[in-house]
């Protein structure tokens, strides 16, 4: 299995706090918040390669994780241009083509992970795609992410990008696990009418379109996406209350 980081986007709503730097490299503790993302992946032990996507400031990125991280070799695509999550991945489809992967977004803090435990009874099942998700009590954090339903099988099904009425209270996030044969799929994605990009959603529904199988597994015990000062100030208060592995 290889390890996905997408990691090439600018971040400019963090503009204040990043002073034009790519937010990935928000520091944390002292350590930038994609190099916790790829030690995540590379810490899992059927991850063979972590291919890590960059774009914007790519060789900051590139320097600050180098090239081999706990023993795995990391290979680096260059998206030349952020025209969202899906162009990313195709970005990335040759250097993953061979082999299953695990995909996370390099700007996700995730507390307490259970990557392990996901990545190996995801590769005795017969899904082609796994999502990380997590129950929150605050339905406007759903909102800023994507909803869904589930079926009487509890698999994933209708799913919705930020939502005006979300389902219920789980948040999907970045962290998916994904079968091969969706690198031949991607092509298909449409794009999405109001914010004009092929969207990590879109995907989704095709593969509930085309009878794929999507499960979902809890990501851990806390998650954050950096999208804002807010976000940024939340994760740094909660980790100072609680002692917790990043």
């Amino acid at each position: 299995m290889k390890g996905l980081v997408l990691a090439a986007g600018r971040g400019k709503r963090l503009n204040d706090i990043t002073q034009g730097e790519n937010k990935c490299l928000i520091k944390l503790n002292g350590k930038a918040v994609v190099q916790y993302a790829v030690e995540r992946l590379c810490n899992i032990k059927e991850i063979t390669e972590c291919v890590v996507v960059v774009g914007y400031r790519a060789e900051e990125v590139m320097k600050i994780i180098g090239n081999e991280v706990a023993g795995i070799k990391i290979t680096y695509c260059r998206q030349y241009e952020q025209k969202g999550l899906i162009h990313a991945l195709e970005t990335a489809t040759e250097a993953l083509r061979g082999d299953n992967f695990m995909m996370v977004l390099g700007d996700e803090v995730i507390l307490d992970n259970r990557y392990q435990e996901s990545v190996t009874d995801f590769l005795q099942s017969d899904d082609m795609c796994r999502i990380g998700i997590i129950e929150t009590d605050n339905i406007e954090l759903v909102k800023k992410t994507y909803t869904f339903h589930c079926d009487e099988q509890l698999h994933m099904i209708d799913f919705l990008e930020k939502p005006d009425k979300p389902y219920n209270n789980f948040m999907g996030t970045g962290n998916v696990l994904f079968g091969e044969k969706v690198l031949d799929m991607l092509g298909q994605v449409p794009v999405n009418p109001i914010r004009g990009e092929r969207e990590l959603v879109g995907l989704f529904n095709l593969l509930v379109e085309q009878k794929q199988h999507i499960s979902s597994f809890i990501v851990g015990s806390q998650y954050m996406n950096l999208n804002t000062r807010n976000d940024l100030e939340l994760l740094q208060r909660a980790l100072k209350e609680t002692i917790v592995e990043i």
